[in-house]
């Protein structure tokens, strides 16, 4: 199992990694599947560089974190394989990238450079090979959304899409919209279903997909509905 190689690699090559493990007193030959791996939790990466490499990072991810609070750190030695991977984890539930039309309404996380969620979506307005994909103000997305009749995916974190359809009419044909979740401070913290039956109403959608990323992760999850990832 691929997953009880990275285990063993991890192990060997991360330091923090194996030092965690040793304190646990777990003994590694004992780790044969994968309920068995023990994961690192993530206040590491807020203490510690996390790293299985000798060579230094090109570049870092930080968690969006709030004012005042110390953010994890994710050291990347090849960005361009965080951004095939983040593109063919979209493909396989989605298809083709270049089908579709990408807005973004991301407020907050444009402001922090090193944000994966940024890197990904930059990425994939590239990919989509589309001039009118991009990133948007609440004011100038209707009008973007009503522009043609491409497939459009709308990504946006929780508290602007619920300040867009408090502020705009935002009904429209060949429309996904996928979000992100995260108040951050902004509006009062909803659970799931409560946010998306506000969406599916105002949207005038059957569902509202959810895109799941961490800065500590190189992976995402997304949901088609009801928040099943």
């Amino acid at each position: 199992m691929k997953a009880l190689e990275v285990f063993q690699f991890q192990y060997k090559h991360c330091l923090v990694y194996q030092n965690y493990v040793n304190y646990l007193n777990i003994n590694t030959f004992n780790v044969d599947k994968l309920e068995k791996i023990p994961f690192l939790p993530i206040q590491f990466f807020k203490q510690y560089p996390i790293t299985s490499s000798s060579s230094s990072e090109q570049f870092h991810f930080e968690s969006s974190g709030t004012t005042g609070q110390e953010r994890s750190k994710h050291l990347v030695y090849d960005l361009e394989f965080y951004t095939k991977v983040t593109e063919k984890c979209f493909e396989y539930f989605y298809g083709s990238l270049s089908d579709w039309q990408i807005i973004a309404l991301l407020p907050n996380y444009l402001e922090n450079p090193h944000s994966s969620l940024i890197t990904m979506i930059n990425h994939f307005i590239k990919v989509s090979n589309n001039d009118l994909s991009g990133y948007y103000s609440i004011e100038k997305i209707p009008k973007i959304l009503n522009s043609n009749n491409l497939k459009k995916i709308l990504i946006g974190v929780s508290f602007a899409l619920l300040d867009l359809i408090e502020n705009q009419l935002v009904a429209s044909e060949n429309l996904l919209v996928m979000e992100t979740g995260g108040m951050k401070g902004q509006r009062k913290e909803l659970i799931r279903s409560e946010l998306h039956e506000i969406l599916k109403m105002e949207f005038h959608l059957d569902s509202i997909h959810s895109e799941y990323g961490m800065s500590e992760l190189f992976s995402q999850a997304y949901s088609k509905g009801d928040g099943l990832f």
